[in-house]
């Protein structure tokens, strides 16, 4: 290439460049902006709902019991941040064994609380629902719980 040329190859380049750049950032803000998820709880509420059937009457209930337990998981959620944050910070500092019993305990009470909380959810939930939705119901809590415990073990082959 000659001298003269070289730099107007170059700014082509820049100007190509620039313009991709531009080109992405505006797909980005622009085309993955508008298709926002709704909120976690709201997913799991529609879903309930949408995979129940639920009619009108059956919404309305479902909604006063869902934002019921909403508030109540998010406060057991919060406790649970600050003693998880006290746990890992103030046991670092003093190494104190007892600290850390005392702080795990703590959180143990909280998640079960949390378990009770959510089994009466449901309880409530079934209570509302009609025979065949009870069975629907019963399904996706199994399936739920199944999720919950983690990735399964091959099963070994017996000999």
């Amino acid at each position: 290439m000659s001298t003269l040329s070289k730099p107007v190859f170059l700014k082509w380049l820049v100007i190509v460049l620039l313009l991709i750049n531009a080109a992405t950032l505006a797909y980005l803000y622009v085309g993955v902006g508008d298709k926002k998820k709704p909120a976690p709880s709201k997913r799991g509420r529609d879903f309930i709902e949408k995979e129940l059937g639920l009619n009108a009457q059956q919404k309305i209930q479902h909604d006063s019991l869902h934002k019921i337990f909403s508030d109540k998981q998010q406060a057991i959620f919060g406790r649970i941040k600050v003693l998880k944050d006290s746990l890992y910070f103030n046991s670092n500092a003093s190494n104190d064994s007892a600290l850390v019993d005392r702080y795990t305990q703590q959180i143990g009470a909280e998640l079960t609380t949390l378990e009770k909380e959510s089994f009466y959810h449901f309880k409530k939930v079934r209570g509302i629902c009609t025979p065949e939705q009870q069975v629907k119901l019963d399904t996706i809590i199994s399936r739920i719980n199944n999720m919950q415990r983690g990735p399964r073990k091959p099963q070994q082959q017996q000999q």
